[in-house]
């Protein structure tokens, strides 16, 4: 079947990898047929790269964004339906950025790059989210993975 790993998760899930996806249809298709509705099959999907568009003018919004980009970078060879919108957002000077998503292979294309945008040059740069836990305040921690006080100064002043 070609099975790479096989692990068992604490919450009684098994976790399947293999080699290639006409791999993983085969093993959802087998377990389909032995199992039937026994067992609920998630197959893992990769999520696209995010990009963030820095600094665009205000006439340019989520609809419109792809079809400027595709008309004024014509050297870039991007084909309609690459990029999609998700939302813009204005910043504390009064920026406004958008931010999109695409593929690897677009993302490598437009990654720390210029393009022409409406009436401006915009930066491009990856999108990256930093979560900071509520309870000691470091950054990217879970519930279960802390082991610190309480240093936040708004649960602090609560506690009191």
């Amino acid at each position: 079947m070609g099975i790479n790993t096989f692990k068992t998760l604490n919450s009684g899930r098994v976790l399947i990898e293999t080699n290639s996806k006409e791999q993983i249809e085969a093993l959802e298709k087998e377990i389909q047929a032995k199992c039937g509705g026994d067992l609920e099959i998630n197959v893992h999907t990769l999520r696209k790269p995010r990009l963030i568009l820095l600094k665009v003018m205000e006439d340019i919004s989520t609809t419109n964004t792809e079809d400027s980009i595709l008309m004024q970078n014509l050297d870039l060879n991007l084909r309609k339906g690459e990029i999609v919108n998700k939302i813009s957002y204005v910043m504390k000077k009064m920026y406004r950025n958008l931010l999109v998503e695409v593929g690897a292979d677009i993302r490598k294309i437009l990654l720390h790059r210029k393009i022409k945008l409406g009436w401006q040059i915009c930066r491009i740069e990856d999108y990256l989210v930093a979560n900071r836990y509520f309870k000691c305040s470091r950054l990217n921690r879970r519930l279960r993975d802390c082991r610190g006080e309480v240093t936040c100064p708004c649960v602090q002043a609560l506690t009191r």
